[in-house]
C-alpha cells in the first residue's frame, strides 16, 4: 500500500513548475534587481563624469581657473549640487596652468541588498589653461 502511494506522488507532476518557480524565483529576482541597482550606479558614475569633462571644457574655452565659477557651472550641469563635493585646484608645470577638477557623490543602493555602506561615485579631469594670444 505504501509503495503504490509512492508510486502515484513520483508519477504525480502537478505543482512541479510552481516548485521550481519558489526555487529559481528569489535568485532571479535578486539578479534583476542587482542588474538595475549597478545599472543606476553606472548611469551615475557617467553623469557625474560628463559634467566634470564639460566644466573642463568650459575652464579652456574661458580661460578660468576660478574655483567658484568652475564650481557654479559644474553644480549648473549637474542640475542639482547635493551631496556632491566638488574640489578646484591649479597647478603649474613646464610653464603652463592646469586646472584640475574632480566631484564625487556617495551611492547608496535603494534596494539595501548589497549591504548598508555607501559606494563613492566619482569624476575627475585636468585641463590646460592656454595663454591669451
Amino acid at each position: 500500500m505504501i509503495q503504490r502511494l509512492l508510486g502515484r506522488l513520483a508519477a504525480d507532476t502537478r505543482g512541479q513548475a510552481l516548485v521550481e518557480f519558489a526555487l529559481a524565483g528569489p535568485f532571479l529576482m535578486l539578479f534583476l534587481i542587482g542588474l538595475v541597482e549597478v545599472g543606476r550606479m553606472l548611469w551615475l558614475s557617467h553623469t557625474l563624469q560628463y559634467a566634470v569633462d564639460e566644466t573642463g571644457r568650459y575652464a579652456m574655452i574661458n580661460r578660468t581657473g576660478n574655483a567658484s565659477t568652475l564650481t557654479a557651472y559644474l553644480t549648473d550641469k549637474l542640475g542639482s549640487s547635493e551631496n556632491v563635493h566638488i574640489e578646484v585646484a591649479q597647478s603649474t608645470a613646464s610653464g603652463v596652468t592646469y586646472v584640475s577638477i574632480s566631484a564625487h557623490q556617495p551611492f547608496r543602493f535603494a534596494a539595501g541588498l548589497f549591504g548598508t555602506s555607501d559606494s563613492t561615485v566619482a569624476g575627475s579631469t585636468s585641463v590646460p589653461l592656454l595663454p591669451t594670444n
